[in-house]
């Protein structure tokens, strides 16, 4: 596959940091592993040096085995070092790098050591029980009117839906 011209200018520009954004099938694995090729060419840089990070499981997965590829094609001593660091590289999901980060330095992030990260299912199950605590428990006063109040106005699945629903960003 030939890049487009901005694919090009993607897979060359390294002194700025860039977000690869594309509908399906258009490309953007291609550009990043391109980059990723081109870094190790044309900059010196190493393996254990470059941080490639996607959104799914099944990108990160996809991404790592085609720069494992493209590593292979290439011949010389810096390859074979770099298709050796590549094995243990980090090719993985922006959740899974913060994840790994926050378990690195959980007391930095103000985090008890050991924290786990909850699944969808697990989430669910919390965000239920924390529901039913509210609409069922007594609360401090101000809590329960407001609850009293939200009640009045719509039902529960209404609310339920309102609170699982993302926020405004926080600043």
């Amino acid at each position: 596959m030939a890049a487009t011209t901005r694919q090009h200018e993607a897979i060359t520009t390294h002194d700025r940091s860039m977000v690869v954004t594309a509908g399906a099938g258009t490309g953007k694995t291609y550009v990043l592993v391109q980059k990723y090729i081109d870094l190790l060419e044309t900059r010196g840089v190493s393996v254990p040096q470059i941080l490639a990070l996607t959104f799914t499981d099944k990108a990160a997965a996809e991404m790592k085995e085609r720069i494992r590829k493209e590593i292979s094609r290439h011949e010389g001593k810096m390859w074979e070092k770099a298709a050796e660091d590549f094995m243990i590289a980090p090719v993985q999901t922006f959740h899974s790098f913060c994840a790994q980060v926050l378990r690195e330095f959980p007391i930095e992030a103000g985090l008890e050591p050991g924290f786990i990260v909850l699944d969808e299912r697990q989430a669910s199950r919390v965000h239920a029980k924390a529901f039913e605590e509210l609409v069922h428990s007594p609360q401090p006063g101000e809590i329960n009117d407001a609850v009293v109040r939200v009640l009045s106005i719509s039902d529960q699945f209404t609310l339920r839906k309102m609170l699982r629903a993302p926020g405004p960003p926080r600043r």
